[in-house]
């Protein structure tokens, strides 16, 4: 109820479609697409935003919201969103007694009080549709405009707690615009399940952009970001073109051969993890350049290395949408790909699903001479999307109630689709059919049993801050690779699921950050180990 009340008594009055405002275009990061148009207007004692997305080309949904601030911090946040004839409305408001936070939909009430920091909102300032806060632009213009930077207390209002939050300058550099140069600092601002580019006008503190790898951008109108590039391609190294037809599925993508190499270079495939990857392991806004790194680096020394978009990405077809997608399906392609690039010795490097399907394939074409697997699980992918989702939760710091409850609503939802239930899903936030049967797929399929008759070399690297496939999966492939001398199992202190350093705050947070790199220990030790392997 006190939300209600201070909305109604002077908080600044919403923008609407059309107002005036600074506007801003929303673009979904994964797809590349823009999802809708955003307004944001400053206040006396805040700011107000208005949000418009467009599903499939039309307008789908609104949000408005109003933040209002004083030198304490956050001290209202209200939104309301609307779809259709649906509203829901959020709020938080902060007192001497603490923080109270109101959630209505329909004739549904539900109200929170307890006592919290004022700070920045976090995590639950969403920029369009979601379940839950809105005003995730306001937030962002105002921490832009505060100036905080470093190691700072933040609210959180799904654990109703503070997390810590750092903020960094990363670089500063001039923006192009419609009106010339803007001088601008590039922020990164993380909790641990949070990550976020911002980038902030040097001369009011303006928000210009503000990133999320796995959600929504929203960008000045007059702005125009840089573009990430790959580093250049070593001098002694070709790349060629590749193209794979098969069963109405287009695969495209190059091969990195060396320039100069006295007979048939043995043969490598690369082979995504579960995502919308790109031949050089990129996933929409999130950059790892892990395949072109290891490509780039096994044709200078010596090898012939396929990377290829997968099915629905990049140049590759069809389009995810238009074609059930099984685990089956994705070890078709790779044999696809091994025949497109001919020759009788090949080697297979797998990534996290990757890992899984390099050991199934080897296991059927005796031209395959040796496996790598990085962060390949050994156990069933139901066990491990389990554990994935405890781990994760858990380093966001969430309750051990709510775990626990997410993991039976996991496991109820698993045993579904293993039974062919899929009505008794709903919505499937995981894409319907096309997620049902992959599932399904996977959970029919038995890597221990992979892996135990497996008898060809294999280097199965395991990262120690892996939140998706547990480190724990090394003992599990050591004891099933046990009767194959061949068989290495490593695990790689302070690296993630990405392969990439991890400083402080294990968490999907440091996903986002823009300036990490593929561990240089990882690619070495993959080149070491495939160069010393006969064919």
């Amino acid at each position: 109820m006190l939300l209600l009340l201070l909305a109604a008594c002077g908080a600044p009055e919403r923008l609407g479609p059309g107002d005036a405002g600074v506007r801003y275009t929303l673009y979904e990061t994964l797809r590349d697409e823009v999802a809708g148009q955003a307004r944001l207007l400053r206040t006396d004692d805040g700011w107000s935003e208005w949000i418009e997305l467009d599903v499939d080309g039309a307008p789908g949904a609104s949000r408005e919201a109003t933040l209002r601030v004083d030198e304490g911090g956050v001290r209202a946040l209200d939104a309301v969103h609307r779809r259709g004839r649906a509203w829901t409305q959020t709020g938080l408001a902060w007192s001497a007694a603490g923080f109270a936070v109101t959630h209505r939909r329909g004739l549904a009430l539900r109200h929170v009080a307890a006592e919290g920091p004022r700070g920045a909102v976090v995590e639950g300032g969403d920029i369009g549709e979601g379940p839950g806060f809105g005003g995730g632009l306001a937030l962002w213009a105002w921490l832009a405009s505060s100036r905080q930077v470093g190691e700072i207390e933040a609210f959180d209002p799904y654990l109703s707690a503070t997390v810590p939050l750092s903020v960094e300058v990363r670089e500063r550099r001039g923006l192009v615009s419609t009106e010339g140069l803007v001088s601008a600092r590039r922020l990164f601002v993380r909790t641990a399940a949070e990550g976020h580019t911002l980038w902030v006008a040097e001369a009011d503190d303006a928000l210009l952009a503000v990133d999320h790898v796995a959600g929504r951008q929203a960008i000045r109108d007059d702005i125009t970001l840089p573009v990430t590039v790959a580093r250049p391609q070593p001098p002694g190294v070709v790349e060629r073109p590749l193209r794979v037809e098969r069963d109405g599925v287009t695969l495209a993508g190059v091969v990195d051969t060396p320039r100069e190499v006295d007979g048939p270079p043995p043969r490598v495939v690369l082979i995504h993890g579960s995502g919308p990857g790109d031949r050089d392991g990129n996933f929409g806004a999130l950059h790892t350049w892990l395949f072109r790194e290891l490509g780039l680096r096994l044709a200078q020394a010596g090898f012939a290395v396929a990377r290829y978009d997968k099915r629905g990405v990049g140049e590759s077809t069809p389009t995810v949408d238009d074609l059930p997608v099984t685990l089956q399906d994705l070890t078709g392609d790779v044999a696809a790909v091994q025949d497109a690039v001919g020759g009788g010795c090949h080697f297979l490097v797998g990534h996290s699903e990757g890992g899984m399907i390099a050991p199934l394939r080897a296991s059927q074409d005796p031209r395959v001479k040796g496996v790598v697997m990085l962060g390949g699980p050994a156990a069933a992918l139901d066990r491990i999307l389990l554990d994935q989702l405890r781990l994760i939760l858990a380093a966001h710091g969430l309750p051990a109630s709510f775990i626990e409850e997410a993991a039976r609503s996991q496991q109820a939802m698993l045993r579904s689709v293993a039974a062919g239930r899929e009505r008794d899903l709903g919505a499937m936030p995981l894409g319907g059919k096309r997620s049902t049967d992959w599932l399904r797929s996977h959970m029919n399929h038995d890597p221990a049993e992979t892996l135990r008759q497996l008898d060809v070399p294999v280097l199965a690297l395991y990262a120690a801050e892996d939140l998706q496939v547990p480190p724990e999966q090394a003992d599990v492939a050591r004891a099933l690779l046990a009767d194959n001398p061949q068989a290495e199992v490593r695990v790689v202190p302070g690296v993630d699921h990405l392969l990439m350093p991890v400083e402080k705050w294990p968490g999907m947070g440091i996903y986002a950050d823009p300036d990490r790199a593929v561990s240089e220990g990882v690619l070495d030790a993959v080149v070491a180990w495939l160069s010393r392997q006969p064919c």
